[in-house]
Formats: structure tokens, C-alpha cells, sequence
């Protein structure tokens, strides 16, 4: 099932963050939209000491999977991380990464049962600038529902703490309703695909994978083909036959549906364009 990086501004997530910040790097560049705003990161005030709390809120509550940060921003490097989600308005934390190495450039935090550590050896090689770190056992009962994300830098190299970049992936709560589950699936796909649906694909041939591209060699879920939409590759949870055969999600259909209206069409066939 295709995960959903829930700080991409087009989500509407929030962030504070108290401690005083360089001019231009202020936590919001964490969660900006414009692209060089992003690329230039959370960076402190040159004589803050760790620890600093960044605190990200959801519009709408996050089945967090993975989390990953960028520690190091140039020669400034913060070496040590936690992670805290809330309970019942407490904090407590689900996860931690220390003494960060000097050539560590990111840190991506999972759970142990969706990585398999028996990794071959050029995986291992294309991995050596990242790290990884385990939820705790029981992460889940704060992340399963999470509508805030604590992330707290306490240890640095010499040097301010900085953040450069965070992605928090996952999936809409289960706790939701399903139109608030299905508008944020509307609102990625129109991320990560804003051409809208392709109506045709070539024999075989999938639409680009829109997991998390670090987890994909570690990953032990194998989710069988016929299970997968024929259009967005991604697990079906309402199949549906088309006239031409073709099995996709009821979403998919009612989204396809959509744009068809938008141009003065009846619902059609996407595979063939029949009514």
C-alpha cells in the first residue's frame, strides 16, 4: 500500500519550535512549500545548546510507519535524536538514535517487523550514509493515531542544533472517517501524480512505486499482484470489475469518474472508454 509523507505542505501540517533560530532557517522550513525555503532547513541561533523540541501537528491523525531526518546541514551536524508521540496529552517517547557517526547523513526510523536486516552486501554499501532505528514495542499505541510528532535534537557536533530535512510517512488513522481517509488519498495522488490518472499503460507495465524508496530492499510484506489496482498499483480495499475486465479500486473508479465529469463525460471505461 503506498505511503503518505504527511509533512508535505500540500497537507496543511504545522510546526513550533521555541528556541531561537538563525535568519531564514526557522523550523517552517521544514514544512514549506516553496523549494529552496525547504532546502535550507531548521538551523538554531549560533549559541543554542541542545536539547531542542520541534513539534509537528496533523490536520488529521497519522498511522505514522516511517520517519526520516536529515542531521546534518554543511559542516553542522547534530548527532543524537528522539522521538515523541502523545497519549492522552502526555508525551512519551517511541524511539531514539545517539553518537550519531561523523559520515551519517540520515537517520530512518521503523518499525523492526517492516525491515530485514538480512540485507545483501550492496544494499548494505548503497545504505552507508544512513542509518537505522527501531520504534519501540510499544510505539504503536502512540502512533497509531498520532495528531502530533515531537522531534527532539540533543546532541551535536560542535555546532548549533540543525535539522535540514524531515519526511513523516504513513497512512490516514484508521480512526477516521472513511471521506476523511479518502480526501487525504485524493490529495496525494494529486501530489505525487498531478497530471491525473494515465488511462493507458503499456502490457505489464506499473505505474512508479510510491513507497518509501529506503524501505523497498528491507521490506518482508510481499502483497500478491491480483490484489493491486491495475491502474495505481496500489492494494485494493473495494476491487471492481470494469466492462473490459480490468479489476481496480472503487476509488479509482470514482476518481476517474470525477475527471470525466469535469469534461462533460459519463463515467467510463478507462481502459477502453466505453460508458
Amino acid at each position: 500500500m503506498s505511503l503518505i509523507n504527511f509533512l508535505n505542505s500540500k497537507l496543511k501540517p504545522s510546526v513550533e519550535c521555541e528556541a531561537l533560530c538563525e535568519d531564514g532557517y526557522s523550523a517552517n522550513n521544514l514544512i514549506a512549500d516553496d523549494a529552496e525555503q525547504l532546502s535550507r532547513g531548521f538551523m538554531a541561533y549560533a549559541v543554542t545548546k541542545p536539547p531542542v523540541e520541534i513539534v509537528f501537528d496533523f490536520p488529521k491523525a497519522v498511522e505514522v510507519k516511517v520517519i526520516k531526518l536529515w542531521n546534518s546541514n554543511g559542516s553542522l551536524r547534530s548527532t543524537a535524536f528522539e522521538l515523541h508521540g502523545k497519549f492522552e496529552g502526555i508525551w512519551e517517547r517511541v524511539a531514539y538514535a545517539r553518537d550519531l557517526a561523523e559520515g551519517v547523513d540520515s537517520v530512518t526510523f521503523c518499525y523492526q517487523s517492516d525491515y530485514n536486516s538480512r540485507s545483501n552486501a550492496e544494499s548494505a554499501a548503497n545504505q552507508a550514509q544512513s542509518v537505522k532505528a527501531f520504534f519501540f514495542k510499544t510505539a504503536h499505541r502512540l502512533l497509531s493515531n498520532a495528531s502530533s510528532l515531537k522531534v527532539i535534537v540533543c546532541a551535536t557536533k560542535r555546532s548549533p542544533p540543525v535539522l535540514r530535512k524531515i519526511e513523516v510517512w504513513g497512512l490516514p488513522s484508521r480512526l477516521l472517517e472513511k471521506a476523511d481517509r479518502e480526501l487525504v488519498k485524493t490529495i496525494w495522488s494529486e501530489i505525487v501524480n498531478p497530471q491525473g490518472f494515465r488511462t493507458q499503460q503499456g502490457r505489464g507495465q506499473r505505474s512508479p512505486s510510491r513507497s518509501v524508496p529506503e524501505l523497498n530492499d528491507y521490506s518482508t510484506l510481499k502483497i500478491p499482484e491480483e490484489f493491486l489496482d491495475e491502474i495505481t498499483w496500489e492494494l485494493m480495499i473495494f476491487p471492481t470489475v470494469l466492462p473490459s475486465g480490468k479489476i481496480v479500486d472503487q476509488s479509482t473508479i470514482d476518481k476517474h469518474s470525477e475527471v470525466e465529469a469535469k469534461w462533460g463525460r459519463l463515467p467510463s471505461d478507462p481502459f477502453t472508454g466505453l460508458e
